[in-house]
């Protein structure tokens, strides 16, 4: 889960806040205490693969995916995407999208941002992995 953003601090990850897990065995009444997964992340997309790993999606800056080969419990470091290159509101804005499109094969759309030449664009891009 993300627990907040970075409303005015442009450029700096100071105010980024953790992503978390939180595990429920009674259908949602109540939680396990919520246990830090990564420094930072908005948008957490998550799937369950075909060969039974967890992958969350997340991002700003950049895009990443953690993957977790134990139901949650740990998680691996984060697979970059797209990093953060440029300044805050020149980048990615991490609000991405994954899928399995086929056993062990994912793919993820996401948003980012080309320089030509001084001439910053967004642009959409789709990318295929294939999970080991």
């Amino acid at each position: 889960m993300r627990t907040g953003g970075n409303p005015c601090n442009h450029g700096s990850q100071e105010r980024y806040t953790p992503l978390f897990t939180s595990f429920s065995n009674d259908a949602g009444k109540t939680w396990d205490l919520l246990k830090p997964i990564y420094k930072y992340g908005v948008w957490p997309r998550l799937i369950n693969t075909s060969d039974g790993k967890i992958i969350c999606l997340s991002g700003r800056p950049g895009v990443f995916m953690l993957i977790s080969e134990d139901r949650g419990s740990t998680w691996s470091e984060p697979y970059v995407i797209t990093d953060y290159d440029f300044d805050w509101g020149k980048c990615s804005s991490g609000y991405s999208s994954i899928g399995e499109i086929e056993p062990g094969i994912i793919a993820v759309i996401y948003d980012d941002v080309i320089n030509e030449n001084g001439n910053v664009k967004n642009v959409t891009k789709m990318r295929k992995y294939k999970l080991k």
